[in-house]
């Protein structure tokens, strides 16, 4: 089987099909989503200049991209199961990153090759979490960071808790996002401490309203407009006039303008999590740690 064949098989979901992020977007922390929280939480916790950065997977690179244009000085590389993601990484020549098709539990990397792993929105997908953490201590450099953004939905008292107890929709993130471990910040901190990691920084993000906008204002829509969303994302327009006639001919006004209640409260979410970063009743977990325990030189 091919790799993206293989990963199917395992985990019942088609990466080829759904693929994260558009091939020339770029994430800005200036717009003031929650969806920049994962870039802006990283770059406070990586400081030195001329790292070697690798991304398991990357996409289509939107993520390595927008941190290229905030740090240039980084040498980046990424690598994701998707075939198709890949070929739209790589289509875009403008920021000299290098990407490969890979899983995380083979890396393409000789052993002490980046001085930073990052896995944003990863873990979750792995059905092997600990082989795919073992290799990213095998590629990064002795006191090398590996920096985790997690969405640990079954963390007590958040809102994916309560659905999960209470069996409804607690199927949502794993028919629309391949999403089949059922994560809670004590145990991604076991995992991490078992592969021998020290954990230097942890914060938090997706409190009660980044909750809300998850699930009733992105996976919801997913299901009534077939997941047609993501792929309606990578439609462009010109302007923001014409994105919203276009998504009133395709889903009509009611969902519209529904979809667009969402954008203001993913905004809200933003400044909450920023307020909130260190209260742990959350979903998002952004989490920080270093091969060989934190040392002096730190990234």
């Amino acid at each position: 089987m091919d790799v993206d064949e293989t990963n199917k098989a395992s985990v019942g979901f088609d990466y080829e099909s759904h693929v994260w992020g558009d091939s020339d977007a770029l994430i800005r922390i200036e717009e003031r989503r929650h969806s920049c929280l994962g870039l802006k939480r990283f770059l406070e916790v990586i400081k030195n200049k001329d790292s070697r950065v690798m991304e398991i997977g990357c996409g289509t690179g939107i993520f390595l991209r927008s941190l290229k244009s905030y740090r240039p000085d980084l040498e980046l590389s990424g690598c994701d199961i998707s075939c198709k993601a890949i070929d739209l990484a790589k289509a875009n020549k403008q920021y000299n990153i290098d990407y490969r098709v890979a899983e995380a539990q083979v890396l393409p990397y000789d052993d002490n090759s980046f001085d930073v792993v990052v896995m944003m929105d990863v873990l979750e997908h792995l059905d092997d979490m600990e082989t795919a953490l073992r290799e990213v201590k095998r590629v990064l450099k002795n006191r090398g960071m590996c920096h985790l953004l997690v969405p640990c939905e079954v963390n007590p008292l958040t809102l994916h808790w309560l659905m999960w107890k209470i069996r409804l929709g607690h199927n949502l993130k794993k028919k629309y996002a391949g999403h089949i471990q059922r994560l809670t910040s004590k145990k991604v901190r076991k995992l991490i401490n078992d592969n021998q990691f020290s954990i230097a920084k942890e914060t938090f993000s997706f409190h009660g309203l980044g909750q809300i906008n998850d699930i009733f204002f992105d996976y919801l829509p997913r299901v009534f407009t077939k997941n047609k969303i993501d792929q309606d994302r990578r439609i462009k327009a010109q302007t923001a006039k014409d994105k919203i006639i276009r998504s009133i001919n395709e889903r009509g006004l009611l969902l519209t303008f529904w979809l667009m209640l969402g954008r203001i409260i993913e905004v809200a979410a933003f400044y909450e999590s920023e307020i909130l970063k260190y209260f742990p009743v959350a979903v998002g977990l952004h989490i920080t740690s270093y091969k060989g325990g934190l040392g002096e030189n730190r990234n």
